[in-house]
């Protein structure tokens, strides 16, 4: 898990990606599959959060 905030979200309808920057100044880069149209309306740039997820779903891509 993980606290951080929105720096970034680009909406292509059926997903979007989003930037959360973490205290550390690290990034993190998260798809997120939009259900719904409205679904992820409350995630603005500058809002605050808590993520987490299971560790089954990571997949570390390499430079």
């Amino acid at each position: 898990s993980m606290n951080g905030t929105i720096t970034n979200w680009t909406y292509y309808g059926d997903v979007s990606y989003i930037t959360i920057e973490l205290k550390n100044k690290s990034k993190v880069y998260i798809n997120v599959q939009n259900v719904h149209r409205n679904s992820l309306q409350e995630l603005n740039i500058g809002k605050k959060l808590f993520a987490s997820f299971d560790i089954n779903d990571l997949i570390i891509l390499e430079k």
